[in-house]
């Protein structure tokens, strides 16, 4: 018993070593296999350049999807620069508009009519924007129409005077001398009743107690013009009258 179990302990022992060397045989075959396979994909991507037709698009594909993920962001950037470039350049076109402005008040004040409705007049037609100017500088806008009115109405131009000076009123409906300029261009074409009515408009607006007394002073004076005029067309329609009734009776026979 003793000589048949040591026999079957040496035949497990070489049973099990014959069984190791088999697995290791086998994890050395893998080895070999993976080894070729790699080899083979080297020789396979060396000799993908050769033939460009056999080159895979998708590393490029993945290269361009990048650049066109990454283009947004640029041109968001420049998108921004170009909208401050033009903000920069609309201030500084703003704050020239509002300096000639200026300019064209004083010479008002001057009584430099004449020179002052050229240079309106040439601002005017070259290349004005009135919206862009209306949005940041409507103050300095509706003022400038109202010069260049005042500046008609001394030329003799009361009907384009009038024109502008009413575009003034609309971008400033609370400007006090858009409705006096107004009630003095219609008073000057013998308008006595819209005088009037820009007059008493006016003085809803507000102003400095000076040019208030003034305001009234002003309507007060066409008021008396109308009252004369009603008055002397009331007594050339007598006259006409007497005129008539005389004439019927030297018809009479």
């Amino acid at each position: 018993v003793k000589q048949e179990t040591s026999v079957l302990q040496s035949a497990c022992v070489v049973r099990g070593e014959e069984r190791i060397n088999l697995i290791e045989h086998d994890k050395k075959d893998e080895k070999e296999d993976a080894d070729g396979d790699e080899h083979k994909d080297e020789q396979n991507q060396q000799a993908a350049p050769s033939n460009p037709a056999s080159v895979s698009p998708v590393p490029a594909m993945m290269e361009e999807a990048e650049e066109q993920e990454a283009d947004p962001d640029e041109e968001e950037i420049a998108g921004k620069e170009r909208l401050k470039e033009e903000i920069a350049a609309q201030q500084a076109r703003i704050e020239q508009f509002v300096d000639m402005v200026r300019s064209k008040r004083e010479q008002l004040n001057k009584k430099q009519w004449h020179e002052a409705a050229e240079d309106i007049q040439a601002f005017l037609k070259d290349g004005f924007d009135e919206d862009a100017i209306k949005n940041e500088a409507a103050e300095q806008l509706g003022e400038l129409y109202c010069i260049y009115g005042i500046c008609l109405g001394h030329l003799h131009e009361h009907e384009k005077a009038i024109k502008f000076v009413r575009k003034c009123i609309e971008i400033r409906p609370e400007y006090h001398k858009g409705y006096t300029t107004m009630g003095a261009l219609h008073a000057f074409c013998e308008r006595h009743e819209e005088a009037v009515k820009y007059y008493d408009r006016a003085l809803q607006c507000e102003m400095d107690e000076e040019k208030r007394v003034k305001t009234v002073e002003r309507r007060d004076g066409i008021l008396d013009d109308l009252k004369k005029l009603k008055e002397q067309h009331s007594e050339n329609e007598s006259d006409l009258e007497i005129v008539q009734n005389n004439e019927q009776e030297v018809e009479r026979p």
